[in-house]
């Protein structure tokens, strides 16, 4: 007796068009001498392949690539026969064909940090949205240094957690996952690190003076260089004025562990924004007005008064400092004049 074909692969999958296709399944009852895949359209009926009868006792089958068209869902049936002619249907079984979604990484080639934040760009021909993406990196013998989990969100962006070594080369990729299930990867891309590094005590040290009743400290710092937008200029080679601009420093920050943070500023005016801090889905504003300094937190598209610091009247000559703080995931922020 000749029984329909169990365990048939795919089962609702989705495959890009453009590659080869693997349809096997499970013979039951007679030995299979032959068989027959048919594919329709879904939606239709339509028929666009029909395999015709193979002489063959192996259950599979290549479908060639190019022979189905993206975005479309077939089903199929396989029709298998036993030495006498019997020949019974398979149940029908749905496969779906969708591009491999394109992904790059966005860079000029060189990371001006010792740690690289990455971004990367996702496009798919039927706009399939992107379901999750790993960043990875490499040093350049493509020996693996750090690789992200995978991160389910839309946003393709990615700080490592390794300090790079200055003058020297790294390989990234990225790859990522649409929603059905379909992955592509960006490629190794090669980048080299090219910073200024600043100078910096190598370690804490302490200094007395038998003159007076002291102690002097000396400790690391680190320097993150940016860039400016707008107009900008430089005054006395010390400060920079950015009425009508402003400066972005966007490596080297991280928002989610405990950072001292100090800005020293002067001519603020009225219900400004000082500082705009960014991090994934976190957003930090200082602003200034009724006297005070104002720290707010814009999570998830909410905003939330943190905390504020009083500084009592200023002028246009006023120079003041201010230091926001996060320790254990609190903020707080202390302001003070200084001229």
């Amino acid at each position: 007796m000749i029984l329909k074909p169990s365990n048939i692969s795919p089962d609702n999958h989705t495959f890009p068009s453009s590659e080869l296709i693997d349809i096997t399944w499970t013979n039951n009852g007679d030995t299979m001498v032959a068989f027959e895949v048919i594919i329709k359209n879904n939606s239709d009926q339509t028929q666009v392949y029909d395999s015709g009868k193979i002489s063959n006792y192996t259950p599979r089958h290549i479908v060639p690539a190019n022979t189905l068209t993206n975005g479309i869902e077939y089903c199929f049936t396989i029709t298998v026969y036993n030495s006498n002619n019997d020949s019974v249907v398979s149940d029908s079984k749905i496969l779906k064909c969708s591009s491999r979604p394109i992904v790059s990484i966005t860079t000029d080639g060189y990371i001006r940090n010792q740690i690289a934040t990455v971004i990367a760009t996702y496009s798919q021909a039927e706009n399939i949205t992107v379901k999750c993406y790993q960043f990875s990196l490499f040093d350049i013998s493509n020996n693996l240094i750090e690789q992200s989990d995978y991160i389910y969100d839309d946003n393709l962006v990615y700080t490592f957690s390794s300090l790079l070594t200055n003058e020297e080369q790294y390989n990234i990729e990225c790859e990522a996952i649409t929603q059905n299930d379909i992955s592509s990867t960006s490629g190794k891309v090669t980048i080299t690190v090219e910073y200024i590094a600043p100078i910096v005590s190598v370690l804490l040290t302490t200094e007395t003076d038998d003159s007076k009743p002291s102690v002097k400290l000396n400790w690391h710092i680190i320097r993150i260089l940016g860039t400016h937008e707008g107009t900008t200029s430089y005054i006395d080679n010390e400060k920079i004025d950015t009425t009508n601009g402003k400066v972005i420093f966007d490596d080297g920050f991280n928002l989610t562990g405990d950072f001292t943070f100090y800005v020293w500023a002067e001519n603020i005016q009225e219900n400004e924004t000082l500082i705009e801090l960014f991090a994934e889905n976190i957003q930090i504003l200082i602003k200034y007005y009724d006297n005070k300094v104002h720290v707010f937190k814009l999570y998830n598209g909410y905003i939330m008064h943190i905390c504020s610091d009083s500084l009592g009247e200023i002028t246009s000559t006023t120079q003041i400092m201010i230091r926001l703080q996060q320790i254990n995931k609190y903020l707080n922020v202390y302001s003070e004049v200084v001229v």
